[in-house]
């Protein structure tokens, strides 16, 4: 559970900092992130289990 955790905060910071690398103020990549994360979530539901 930890490193899951772990694994998401690095994914946080990393789209931030690609979204800096564009010049896009912070206040929108914040919402690049949540809007990231949550799709993934909503994804892992849905792929098959290989």
């Amino acid at each position: 559970m930890l490193l899951y955790v772990g694994v998401e905060v690095m994914a946080e910071n990393t789209i931030g900092t690609y979204g800096q690398s564009f010049g896009l103020p912070l206040s929108q990549i914040r919402f690049f992130t949540s809007l990231t994360l949550t799709l993934t979530a909503m994804l892992e539901d849905t792929w098959p289990v290989l």
